[in-house]
């Protein structure tokens, strides 16, 4: 017999299947994008952050407990920077100098070799510090972080040798954007060589049309023969100044008739 306070089996089915079903998934991510909305409203950017990390902390819109945590790492960074310049600036400012007053390509080049070394040895110490900065970004955060310096570089070299479309440079983003994602490299994604020519030849491929390709393809290898071109230019001034003396002991001897040619 039903009470009063029973409802008929076919009612509670009716108003079950009204009821919305989410998945897993679909919790996480409805969870996932109200975090995220709260993460922005409260977004305010403190001080205390370096130049890049204050446009790190802007573009993934980082928490305030996630900044404080950020310039924390900005002074020690800057500390072992200020400590690092110490000790070697002056001995790469020297290599500049003598790379500067070299008189040939090859003392040149192993001068400006040396300086590149120890440059690079600064850009590891910077890059222990940045990396500890990107551990503190959350999955979303470092993809938009890992995009923004991507998209930096590759719209840099696009614009140099063409011009995309509003379209086409949607669709380039986007393949930028897939690449930041799938970014498991240890170094800056802004200097990882090879990521930024995957991205630009998928660019190439995907985005641009056969006559934008033609003209890329052109003004690359034009570029890429005027700087053989030029270091051809530097080579021959090179020997010329050593032929009127310029190089000192490098000057070759004429050979004179009749007399001993072999060179001294």
């Amino acid at each position: 017999m039903m009470t009063s306070r029973m409802k008929p089996l076919w009612i509670v089915c009716a108003l079950t299947l009204a009821l919305p079903v989410f998945s897993g998934d679909e919790e996480r991510e409805a969870s996932s994008e109200s975090n995220d909305a709260v993460e922005e409203e409260k977004f305010e950017l403190i001080g205390g952050l370096g130049t890049d990390y204050k446009e790190m902390a802007e573009i993934t819109k980082m928490t305030t407990s996630q900044q404080e945590k950020l310039a924390k790492i900005s002074d020690e960074k800057t500390a072992a920077l200020a400590k690092w310049d110490e000790r070697n600036g002056k001995r790469i400012a020297t290599y500049q100098a003598d790379a500067q007053k070299a008189r040939t390509s090859r003392d040149r080049e192993s001068y400006q070799r040396s300086a590149e070394r120890l440059e690079d040895q600064r850009k590891s110490t910077a890059y222990k510090y940045d990396a500890k900065a990107v551990q503190l970004l959350k999955s979303k955060q470092r993809s938009a972080w890992f995009t923004h310096r991507l998209w930096g570089v590759v719209d840099e070299q696009l614009a140099e040798f063409t011009s995309l479309s509003p379209e086409q440079e949607d669709e380039a983003k986007e393949i930028v954007n897939r690449m930041a994602r799938g970014f498991l490299g240890r170094r800056d994604i802004a200097e990882d060589t090879s990521c930024i020519n995957r991205t630009i030849s998928t660019i190439r491929r995907q985005v641009m049309d056969s006559k934008q390709r033609r003209e890329y393809d052109k003004a690359v290898s034009d570029k890429e023969a005027e700087e053989r071109d030029q270091k051809r230019r530097e080579r021959d001034e090179e020997e010329r100044n050593a032929w009127r003396g310029g190089g000192g002991n490098n000057r070759p001897v004429r050979r004179q008739v009749g007399g001993n040619n072999k060179r001294k």
